[in-house]
């Protein structure tokens, strides 16, 4: 089997090559036009030895901005257009920053001034098209959602041993043949609903406040292999708070989860995550998370077992996005995880590192790779399979290819490869999946 996926190397790839990425499309422009400090200080010496230099005003003004100094960057266009109300390129560009800066009844307020000096057609087009998502944004009530549905083929459904032996009393005993690894097809549907309620705040406060919830229902159904279909229903509700000067988002949600399992109820969980980003000048976004599950598991008529595994989990997540253009970009997460259940052997600490690499082609096709490896170390050893501490590795990579159509509707392919390595064989397992879907957004 493979040791490493085709998505592994291509995110590594991605990332080794980033830098140099960044270094050739600097290259591109004039060494004095590259965004750092020492260009910006540059720029403000020149404008100050000529204060009607407006063309210095604009590069500092854009410059400021690429380095995140947004607030600086505000004042210079205001100050031009103060001298000269019809620039009204310095308008649109002003206007596309305080969006950034959630500033959007100014941004607003530009907009609709450009328009009234009757722009090229062109422009006029863009200007509405920006406009439209404004006044989205300052809905009191905004709803979206999404609804898809689609098939997934599995090489290993069953996550069934790879060795055909599993271990008892440290043992090994051969699979018999209803347990052997059983390719199956899968199809699913899914639907999400959000709902945001806009609070009242003025563009002059820093803070910008919204309450914002989610359902969501998930079907998947098997072609042979009924224990695992599965039905999830889930929520989450919370307020979200912006500072819009700091570009710090903070929110925190409470949720609940339903799932039940071939018809029988498997599994409760309630949720509370607190989740804190910052965005970094215009191409950067870091974002840490905290998690707590409580968890309460049923039995099924055939399976006495699952009640052991109630209990809590705390996850804790750092991530981190990076725009190289304006077609690419890359991403990476680290998340440390800690199930604590009813008893020793289940309790366990997971670590995982994923990165991402996205890339957006002409005629609205996207491609995303994602890199993942995961390490799971158990508290104990489970005294009826074997005295050994459970100890799993799995490293992994999806390949997903998509293109937009008419209607907010997109189609995917995809494939997916995990590979987990035990060093007990009874949960040792290879899987691929390939899969495709067609998604409505709303």
């Amino acid at each position: 089997m493979y040791k490493k996926t085709v998505a592994t190397v291509l995110v590594i790839i991605a990332l080794l090559l980033s830098p140099y990425v960044s270094q050739a499309q600097e290259s591109q422009i004039p060494k004095e036009q590259i965004p750092n400090e020492e260009n910006l200080a540059a720029l403000k010496q020149k404008i100050e030895s000529n204060p009607d230099d407006f063309d210095a005003r604009f590069s500092y003004a854009k410059m400021a901005s690429a380095l995140g100094k947004n607030e600086v960057a505000a004042e210079t266009y205001k100050y031009m257009l103060d001298s000269d109300p019809s620039l009204n390129r310095v308008k649109l560009d002003l206007g596309l920053l305080y969006q950034r800066m959630g500033r959007y009844n100014s941004a607003k307020e530009l907009y609709l001034d450009v328009l009234k000096s009757a722009p090229p057609e062109g422009v006029k087009k863009s200007i509405v098209q920006v406009l439209d998502a404004v006044n989205e944004v300052l809905k009191v009530h905004k709803f979206s959602g999404s609804v898809a549905t689609g098939f997934n083929r599995d090489s290993n459904a069953t996550a069934s041993a790879s060795s055909g032996l599993v271990l008892f009393l440290d043992n090994p005993i051969p699979l018999d043949e209803g347990s052997l690894r059983k390719k199956d097809s899968q199809v699913f549907i899914t639907g999400t609903i959000n709902h945001s309620y806009r609070f009242d705040t003025e563009d002059e406060s820093n803070l910008a406040v919204n309450w914002n919830s989610s359902a969501t229902a998930y079907s998947s159904e098997q072609a042979t292999q009924d224990d695992l279909n599965l039905m999830i229903i889930s929520g989450k509700t919370g307020p979200t708070f912006a500072f819009k000067k700091q570009g710090v988002k903070l929110s925190v949600q409470g949720g609940y989860s339903y799932t039940v399992l071939n018809d029988v109820e498997y599994l409760k969980t309630t949720s509370g995550e607190a989740t804190a980003s910052k965005t970094i000048g215009d191409r950067m976004m870091v974002t840490l998370n905290g998690l707590f599950e409580g968890r309460i598991f049923e039995n099924s008529p055939t399976i006495s077992t699952f009640e052991d595994r109630n209990g809590e989990v705390y996850q804790a997540k750092l991530a981190w996005m990076f725009a190289l253009t304006d077609k690419d970009s890359v991403g990476a997460d680290i998340s440390l995880r800690r199930e604590e259940t009813k008893v020793v052997y289940l309790d366990n600490e997971q670590f995982n590192i994923a990165g991402s690499y996205t890339r957006t082609f002409p005629y609205d096709v996207f491609f995303n790779a994602i890199a993942n490896k995961r390490t799971s170390r158990y508290d104990g050893p489970d005294p009826l399979i074997s005295t050994t501490v459970r100890a799993d590795d799995e490293t992994g990579g999806t390949l997903t290819l998509g293109k937009k159509l008419r209607g907010n509707v997109s189609i995917t392919v995809g494939y997916q490869y995990r590979n987990v390595k035990s060093n007990i064989q009874n949960y040792d397992f290879i899987n691929q999946r390939f899969s495709s879907s067609l998604i409505w957004n709303f």
